[in-house]
């Protein structure tokens, strides 16, 4: 890119140009790129710790700094498991651009930690710290869900789960004029870096030429995933709800960054930078496949399956560049087309797998911990 941190440079600018009088949802003249503000207006007040960008070498290199270290502890002394993961290009966008979706990461592993606290003081500062969150830009409400995994009554638990559900619904309402203004200027992932599931849709409409048939067929298709996902998973006792606080941690990472990346997912094509969200789950594959002494159990197996499908995902816009350099120097370069779409057609079927498996994983965590009489074998 032209400069560094781009996109932290497009947040600090609008920022800056907000503080001296300019609708930022309509132009944003200082920045480089000319790009108007998609965000919440919910980032201003960040002016006040010193978010501007004339600072942005320095907020950035902190921001990744500490994005590393937390990515390391969370991957404990496994971090040779998600090595691939860690250099695929999807998040190393995030890191080359200083995305704002670091910021947040950073909130919600607090939020997460906060949240096993027995300390109600605690447990108000994760609530605030997630509603915040949620009006900086909106998908943080699916983790949420994590407070349904604490140790508290049912009521409880649903109680503090409404409090985040209504705020967001309040809040859309009261951003809905700013949100207005965006919907015509966000910018729009393309084809080559970005996950949802409207490629999804769009490819078996192409293919059965029918887009009813392809909502109701894929629709179908993820229910059964989702029932054989909770199916075999509702067999493996480490799904359980259990008292060991490091286990806690994991599940609850593991349920919120998934549900975040679900979320995603299905409600709106993403940039590939949001799947650094799958760093969460790094604690509980790590415990899960080191509690599997038989490599070649199914217990070991399918969930190895499923870090490997997301890390072939992340991998994808490279798989797509080589294959594209290699075709074109090559005497196959009329196959490029017909080659390409199977590549990318391979990476939507791999996507809605991995996305939907590993919701069905979270679904059992969280009726486990619900219900453990009636679901716990």
């Amino acid at each position: 890119m032209d400069i560094i941190f781009p996109d932290l440079h497009v947040l600090l600018a609008a920022i800056d140009a907000h503080y001296q009088g300019i609708n930022v949802f309509i132009e944003n003249p200082l920045c480089y790129f000319k790009i108007p503000h998609v965000y919440s207006n919910a980032w201003f007040p960040f002016h006040y710790l010193g978010f501007s960008d004339e600072n942005r070498f320095f907020i950035g290199i902190v921001t990744l700094f500490i994005f590393g270290v937390a990515v390391s502890w969370l991957s404990k002394k496994k971090l040779f498991l998600f090595f691939l993961f860690l250099c695929s290009p999807a998040v190393l966008l995030a890191v080359e651009r200083c995305n704002n979706d670091v910021i947040l990461f950073l909130m919600l592993l607090l939020t997460a930690k906060l949240t096993l606290s027995k300390n109600n003081k605690l447990l108000l500062i994760a609530h605030l710290i997630l509603v915040f969150c949620t009006a900086l830009k909106y998908y943080p409400v699916a983790f949420s869900v994590i407070f349904l995994l604490r140790n508290d009554d049912l009521k409880i638990k649903l109680k503090n789960l409404a409090i985040h559900i209504v705020f967001f619904f309040v809040w859309i309402f009261l951003s809905w004029e700013n949100l207005q203004l965006q919907k015509h200027i966000i910018p729009d992932p393309g084809y080559a870096w970005s996950f949802g599931i409207s490629p999804m849709f769009t490819l078996f409409a192409h293919l059965t030429g029918s887009k009813v048939f392809s909502f109701v067929f894929i629709t179908f298709l993820s229910l059964i995933i989702i029932y054989f996902a909770f199916n075999f998973f509702n067999r493996i006792d480490f799904f359980c709800s259990d008292k060991n606080s490091d286990l806690s941690f994991a599940t609850v990472l593991f349920v919120g960054g998934t549900l975040i990346l679900v979320f995603c997912y299905l409600v709106k094509t993403s940039f590939d930078h949001r799947m650094i969200y799958f760093a969460f789950c790094f604690p509980f594959f790590t415990k899960l496949l080191s509690k599997r002494s038989n490599f070649l159990s199914k217990h070991y197996l399918i969930p190895l399956l499923i870090y490997l499908s997301i890390t072939i995902s992340s991998w994808f816009e490279c798989f797509r560049e080589w294959f594209t350099i290699c075709l074109r120097h090559s005497s196959f370069e009329s196959v490029l087309p017909n080659g390409l779409f199977i590549v990318r057609s391979l990476e939507i079927s791999i996507n809605h797998f991995s996305f939907i498996t590993i919701l069905g994983m979270s679904i059992v965590i969280i009726f486990n911990n619900l219900y453990p009489s009636i679901f716990r074998k």
